[in-house]
Order: C-alpha cells, then sequence, then structure tokens
C-alpha cells in the first residue's frame, strides 16, 4: 500500500446516501436541513470538498456570503479544480463588485464544468461589467441558448442590452421572462426603465456587433 492511499478512499455507501439526502434538500430550498446535515458530515471527513461545495452552495442560496466564502475557499484549497467552488468565489467577487477577479474565478470554473447555464451566465455578467461588451453579451447569449427558460439570464440580458440602448433586444427579453414569470419584478422594472431610454440613440456600433 502506498503512503498516500488513505487520502485516496472510495465514498461509503452511508456517506453517498447522506450527500444524495442533502442535495434533495437543497433542491426543495431546505437550506437550514441541508447545512446542518453537511456539517455532521464535515465533522466526519473535514476534508471532503465534495460536502464543503454543498455548504458553499447552500449558504450562498440563504444569502450568507460570508458563510459561502469561507466554505468556497476551503474547497478550493482542498480540490482547486473545483467548479463549485470557484463558481461561487466567483459570485462573491460579483457581490464585492470586484468583476475582474470573478472573471478569473468563473472562467476556472467554466474550464472545469463547460457549458454550464449558470456559470455561463454568471460569467457573461461579469466579463460585461469588467469592460469587455462584446465577450460579455456572446457568452450571455450562449448561456441562454443552452437554457432559454431561464428568467434569471433573460432578465440579465435585458439589462446588458438596455445599457447598450438596443431598446427592442431588451424588450423582446423582458417581455419573454414575463411569458414565463408574470410576476417577476425585475423583468417589469426592466419595461418600466424602457420609456425612459426609447428615444435615445441606439449606439449602431455596439448593437451591431454583439448580434
Amino acid at each position: 500500500m502506498s503512503p498516500d492511499a488513505d487520502t485516496c478512499q472510495i465514498p461509503s455507501s452511508l456517506f453517498l446516501e447522506r450527500l444524495s439526502r442533502a442535495r434533495i434538500l437543497k433542491e426543495k430550498c431546505e437550506y437550514v436541513q441541508a447545512v446542518l446535515l453537511l456539517e455532521d458530515m464535515l465533522i466526519e471527513d473535514p476534508g471532503s470538498a465534495a460536502v464543503l461545495e454543498e455548504i458553499a452552495e447552500n449558504e450562498w442560496c440563504m444569502g450568507h456570503v460570508r458563510r459561502a466564502l469561507l466554505a468556497a475557499r476551503r474547497t478550493v484549497m482542498l480540490h482547486a479544480e473545483s467548479a463549485i467552488g470557484n463558481f461561487i468565489l466567483g459570485l462573491v467577487s460579483i457581490h464585492k463588485g470586484e468583476f475582474g477577479r470573478a472573471v478569473e474565478f468563473l472562467q476556472h470554473a467554466n474550464r472545469s464544468q463547460p457549458d454550464t447555464p449558470d456559470i455561463l451566465r454568471s460569467l457573461g455578467w461579469a466579463l460585461f461589467h469588467h469592460g469587455e461588451t462584446v465577450q460579455g453579451v456572446v457568452t450571455l447569449e450562449r448561456a441562454l441558448n443552452l437554457e432559454d427558460f431561464n428568467t434569471h439570464t433573460l432578465c440579465d440580458l435585458g439589462e446588458v442590452y438596455l445599457t447598450l440602448r438596443c431598446i427592442p433586444k431588451a424588450r423582446s427579453l423582458f417581455l419573454r421572462a414575463l411569458d414565463i414569470d408574470p410576476g417577476n419584478s425585475r423583468a417589469r422594472d426592466g419595461i418600466a426603465h424602457l420609456e425612459h431610454h426609447e428615444h435615445a440613440p441606439q449606439d449602431a456600433v455596439v448593437c451591431h456587433a454583439v448580434v
């Protein structure tokens, strides 16, 4: 047996069952219960990147930014290629307005787990706000192509096109979001803001560049 063999143990069936249960709780938005279960698992196995990934996601979903950040940092220390760990670090960086750092983390996440709509959406948003306009829009469009019913992506793109004064595109995206979710406040706010930009001249160069 090699000296490192004990660091490569196959997870037990009980561990996998509990991890699956925690993920089901997360899908049901029962984040507190999920974290309690995951923290018990972490006591038993402090070096489990899979458990830390789940904790980071649940903490982020509850709006616990600092706790999500700490769990994500621990995750990437154990497993530098963790898509979820880097994704959460990217989201925290966006939350802080640190778009350059966000791009780095989210590009890393995208390399580890390509063509994931949520990662691409966040990467596109970060790129756009980091000044990489065309690449940001293209990346957001890619996320929407992969998941065309995602109201978050529709509203992200709507706000981006509104910023670029591409009014017809912005309106179309906000209306699609409202078709899916009539009560979507972000889409409603977008439609309300359109009238303030209706008569502003479009930036034709930018709009043509990102089509």
